[in-house]
């Protein structure tokens, strides 16, 4: 990228529109941009950067200050840049955001920034200020940090990164190359490591905890004794023989309690076999017992077996017996029968007879019914008649009162229409107020400011006349005659900072009266809008409005007439709601009226269908009751035939004997059958139980008798010691068993969770260390070694690239005596290292730190570094390379020699077709360096500001 041609307009010290035209320095070279302290010189790569990128070249330089102090408020402000890229040429174009007049009246406005880029082709240009910068950017390869770093060559910033240590180099560096990825890897790794320590420490006590609760059967022995002294270390380093030792306890715990079980089971056999016998001798006695018993009951049994059997005799014809009393009974139950359906015909016949009585009763009572249905169905009719026209009222009435309900709404509506309009109409007269007081601090101020303004004028006038001698020419005017210069003023020096202070007072006052004003038209718009409306309302609304407007012919908004125009809306409209209110209550009664009628004659036709229904469910009961009436008559009369039936068979049977005596017999005979049949079988059970009983007990003795043979002769109490002895033995077993098998499977237990453990924290402890390891390595803390980080060690190969590329030039500059060399070995390994400088001399063949070097030395030194610094970056953005540089200051601290030899690296740098443009003060430059823009300082009666010459 190479600049053809900038166009300044009000940006910075240049007050007037500025060209520069870089075409007539030539294709490549070195040109010298020199000038007066704040003329400007900097500024012109501000403009270009501006251009470009939208920004200022240096953090000090914000685009909301590049506005020119000087300038006329007519003058607009922007920056135009004209530039050559690949042997194409692009037109930019940028103007930042200020404060400008108005293009209609008077005051200020706030302008917004613009930008356009024109491409060399017929592609569309680019308008928004984003677009252009993100088109620039695509377009050099270079965003705004690459392209300052590598076109702007300060020289004390990188007076800076000579002497800075790693700490501070690594820092600058990080920002240039992006290198932060490389310290988050670093942190991500130390915090890896801790992690994982943690893992690892967490299981290496868990599983000391476990092996704490291991439980000894026997203190002595080599292997317990060893165990403790483990136990007292924590196990530290030691886990592979504590584990080996707690598997020696168990497995001896295990034979041990094998050993005992099987003691415990021979002793129990024993004790079962003896416990066998003691029950036999407990059998044989307890036969013994059972036998006495048994011939005891049999004994008592003999006496009753005898007499059962003398009763059981008695009853032997008992069952001939009760067959013919049960024919005899049976035969008296079906004479007694006969007396039963007569009485049940008479019963009938009773029911029957109640029966018609009560539908006789009950069909005069729906006659009576009937007749006060009809009644009441006619008078029903009749209200039904008179509430025909209910529901056509109740409608009516409601739309009446929607009517009078908008009405009164619509009046509320204009009436809240008035208060916000008096608010309103009070807020524009309160902003008038303070847009009168606003626009006379600013009339002051500006009096007050044109009255400096000259003041200053006269100031600089008489400054310049001072300077001015007889036969030399006016620096104004050009005249070599003097006859009336300008003699300064006594009294106050109005300064340039005072003049822009004032100047920015007056300006803050003049925007504050043209918001006033802005705000107060607002506020006169809106109350007028509101007025008319009302008015128009009102006219709608208030018939007695109409009237009143064709009276007076006015009301139209004008402050003089408005107040009389209210005070008779507000009494027309509470009138009309007063009148609303009572006619809303009215509506609200015949509402009411309305609503009762509706409901009563819904409630009178409800009542006549249902007094329809209860007359078709009376004829239906009427019609029911005739038929019943029927139907029981023909049954009274059948019942009455079979009556006579049944009293005749009933004589020609029993004659002589009624149904008391028959039911008599029958009683008699039935208790003297189940008597019978009673006895009979109890003796029959009685006799039968006896015999069994016998019998029973003559096998139980028999058995018994067996038994004891069988058992045998028994030393019971030698088995009983012998049993005591066993049963004390098995106990004792037990309890140890009981004892060693809680030990053991406590002791299992933490033996199964150890070695669990055990496989984890193995894997964890090679993860940590490998973590650690990794994490010491990033992070430059391995022992033995330089405290070299991998952000560092990254820095480092841009560092060395860095230093190859300045060599060239400090080579040069210093006619070989100096090379830069980064520091290999660091004097402190507790500090960060790795970038760290020294110089090598080659006149002594001594190597030192960059810090002792001279202030000549630095420069060269700082002026080589950025400069390999800078082609680093061209070469870390893709090869990219600019065809013109800048180079600021610094040069005033190099003698002849040094200047020279300067001078000779930086023309290396144009080799080709690139041009570098030297900024400084220094006048032997002017010698050495052909091209200039000189850049100066202006105070004369067009104005202040600064100019620029191409020579």
């Amino acid at each position: 990228m190479r600049p053809e041609k900038l166009t300044i307009s009000a940006f910075g010290p240049y007050a007037d529109r500025t060209e520069i035209d870089f075409s007539r320095l030539g294709d490549s070279g070195l040109y010298l941009i020199t000038g007066d302290t704040g003329a400007g010189k900097t500024t012109i790569f501000d403009a270009i950067t501006f251009a470009l990128y939208g920004q200022a070249s240096g953090q000090v330089r914000d685009s909301a200050m590049f506005r020119s102090k000087y300038a006329d408020t007519a003058t607009e402000t922007f920056v135009e840049l004209v530039f050559s890229y690949q042997g194409k040429k692009y037109q930019v174009f940028r103007s930042p955001e200020y404060m400008a007049p108005k293009k209609r009246g008077t005051g200020l406005t706030l302008r917004k920034a613009e930008a356009q880029l024109i491409y060399p082709d017929e592609r569309q240009p680019v308008t928004k200020a984003r677009d252009v910068t993100r088109a620039i950017e695509e377009l050099l390869g270079l965003d705004y940090e690459q392209f300052t770093q590598i076109a702007m060559i300060a020289q004390g910033d990188f007076q800076k990164l000579l002497l800075a240590g790693t700490v501070q180099r690594g820092e600058i560096f990080r920002q240039i190359f992006h290198t932060g990825i490389y310290q988050q890897v670093q942190l991500k790794l130390k915090e890896a490591a801790q992690s994982r320590y943690k893992e690892y420490d967490e299981m290496r006590r868990s599983i000391a905890q476990y092996l704490d609760g291991v439980k000894l059967r026997q203190r002595e022995g080599t292997e317990a004794e060893e165990f403790a002294e483990l136990k007292k270390g924590k196990f530290e380093g030691k886990l592979e023989r504590s584990l080996e030792i707690l598997k020696s306890f168990i497995d001896q715990g295990e034979k041990r309690e094998s050993e005992l079980l099987k003691q415990e089971q021979e002793v129990d056999q024993k004790i079962r076999t003896m416990e066998n016998i003691l029950h036999l001798s407990a059998q044989k006695r307890n036969l013994e017992q059972k036998k006495d018993f048994a011939r005891k009951q049999l004994e008592q049994l003999l006496p009753d077996l005898e007499k059962a059997s003398g009763e059981a005799e008695k009853y032997k014809d008992a069952d001939q017996k009760c067959e013919a009393l049960g024919i005899l009974i049976r035969e008296k139950q079906e004479q007694l029968k006969k007396y039963q359906v007569l009485e049940q015909l008479k019963k009938e016949l009773d029911e029957i007879r109640m029966q018609l009585k009560k539908c006789r009763a009950g069909q005069e009572a729906n006659i009576r019914q009937e007749q006060q249905l009809h009644k009441d169905m006619e008078q029903l009719k009749k209200e039904r008649s008179l509430l025909e026209n209910s529901q056509l009222d109740l409608q009516k009435a409601i739309t009446e009162r929607e009517k009078r309900t908008q009405r009164k709404s619509e009046l509320n509506g204009l009436e809240t229409e008035m208060r916000e309009f008096k608010g309103l109409y009070e807020a524009t007269k309160e902003q008038q107020k303070k847009y009168q007081a606003a626009y006379e601090k600013a009339q002051q101020q500006s009096e007050y400011y044109q009255q400096i303004f000259h003041s200053f004028l006269d100031a600089q006038a008489g400054i310049l006349a001072q300077e001015l001698k007889e036969n030399e020419p006016c620096p104004v005017c050009g005249s070599l005659s003097h006859p009336h210069p300008r003699i300064i003023s006594k009294g106050r020096t109005v300064t340039s900072e005072i003049l822009d202070n004032e100047k920015i007072k007056l300006d803050k006052l003049e925007k504050i009266s043209a918001d006033q004003s802005l705000e107060a038209g607002k506020l006169k718009e809106r109350s007028n809008a509101s007025w008319k409306q009302i008015v128009s309302g009102a006219e709608e609304l208030l018939e007695e409005f109409q009237e009143f407007r064709k009276e007076t012919k006015n009301g139209n908004g004008q402050a003089g007439d408005f107040r009389t125009v209210w005070k008779q809306m507000i009494l027309m409209i509470n009138r009309e709601k007063e009148q609303c209110k009572n006619l809303l209550t009215e509506s609200d009664r015949k509402i009411r009226e309305a609503e009762e009628n509706t409901k009563r004659k819904q409630k009178v036709e409800k009542l006549l269908e249902n007094l329809e229904k209860e007359k078709d469910i009376l004829q239906e009961k009427k019609n029911s009751c005739d038929r019943e009436q029927t139907g029981l008559t023909t049954k009274a009369s059948e019942n009455e035939k079979q009556q006579k039936n049944a009293a005749e068979e009933i004589r020609q049977v029993h004659s002589e004997a009624g149904k008391e005596v028959l039911e008599k017999e029958i009683r008699e005979k039935q208790q003297e059958y189940i008597d019978l049949k009673e006895n009979s079988r109890k003796m029959k059970e009685t006799f039968e139980r006896f015999q069994a009983e016998k019998a029973r007990i003559t096998s139980t003795i028999k058995t018994l008798d067996e038994q004891q043979k069988e058992i045998g002769e028994i030393r019971e109490d030698e088995i009983r010691e012998q049993y005591t002895e066993s049963t004390t033995q098995k106990t004792e077993l037990a309890e140890k068993r009981k004892e060693l098998f809680s030990i053991q499977s406590g002791n299992l237990e933490i033996f199964r969770k150890v070695q669990k453990r055990k496989e984890e924290m193995t894997k964890a402890e090679a993860e940590y260390v490998w973590m650690k390891n990794l994490s010491d390595t990033a992070n430059g803390n391995l022992n033995g070694k330089a405290k070299i980080e991998l952000e560092t060690y990254i820095q480092m190969a841009y560092f060395d690239r860095i230093l190859r590329r300045a060599n060239v030039r400090l080579m040069t500059m210093s006619s070989g005596q100096y090379e830069l060399k980064r520091q290999e070995q660091s004097e402190n390994r507790k500090e960060k290292a790795g970038l760290d400088l020294n110089v090598i001399d080659h006149y002594n063949g001594t190597e030192r730190s960059v810090k002792t070097l001279s202030g000549g030395e630095s420069f060269q030194a700082s002026l080589s570094l950025a400069l390999g610094l800078s082609d680093e970056i061209q070469a870390s953005a893709g090869g990219i390379r600019l065809d013109s540089m800048f180079v600021d200051e610094g040069f005033g601290s190099l003698d002849e020699e040094a200047l020279s030899q300067a001078v000779k690296a930086l023309s290396s740098l144009a080799d080709g077709h690139r041009m570098v443009g030297i900024i400084s003060h220094v006048a032997e430059l002017k010698d050495r360096i052909e091209n200039k823009i000189i850049v100066t300082k202006q105070c004369s009666g067009k104005g202040v500001g600064s100019s620029i010459q191409i020579q």
